[in-house]
C-alpha cells in the first residue's frame, strides 16, 4: 500500500496540459491556472507547462516574476502576476462602472484557523490588499 501513496505524486507530476488546450485558453486562465499548479506543489508538469505559455505570451515582466518567485504583493502588479503568485482566489467579488471594473480576491476564505487574505484590482492591476 505505501508503494502506491508514494507513487502517486509521482504519476500525477507527470501528467501534463494538451498544449493545444492551453493556447485556447485566456489569458488571466493561463496565469490563474499557472499559479494554481504551482501552489499545489504535486502538479509540476502541468505548472512549467503553464510557465512556458506564460512566458511565450510575455504575460508577466521580470520584476513581476521576482514578486512571484517570493510569493509577495506589490501595488501595481498585474492581475495575472498576482494569480501566478496566489492561485485561484476562493472568491472574487466584482464591481463594475463607469468604464472600471474593480474586484476583491478572496484568498483562505472558510478555514476555520486560515485567516482570510484579501487583494483588489482595478483594471486587472493591484490597488491593494488586506491580511
Amino acid at each position: 500500500m505505501r508503494v502506491v501513496i508514494f507513487a502517486l505524486p509521482l504519476l500525477v507530476s507527470a501528467c501534463a496540459i494538451a498544449p493545444d488546450r492551453m493556447a485556447a485558453e485566456s489569458d488571466l486562465e493561463v496565469c490563474r491556472s499557472y499559479g494554481t499548479f504551482r501552489a499545489s506543489g504535486v502538479w509540476a508538469a502541468s505548472a512549467a507547462s503553464y510557465e512556458t505559455e506564460v512566458r511565450k505570451r510575455g504575460l508577466i515582466t521580470e520584476e513581476e516574476w521576482r514578486l512571484i518567485a517570493d510569493k509577495k504583493i506589490q501595488t501595481g502588479m498585474s492581475r495575472c502576476a498576482m494569480y501566478a503568485a496566489f492561485g485561484k482566489p476562493d472568491r472574487e467579488n466584482r464591481t463594475v462602472g463607469s468604464g472600471r471594473e474593480r474586484v476583491q480576491h478572496v484568498f483562505n476564505s472558510g478555514y476555520r484557523y486560515i485567516k482570510a487574505y484579501y487583494i483588489y484590482t482595478e483594471n486587472n492591476r493591484v490597488t491593494a490588499w488586506q491580511d
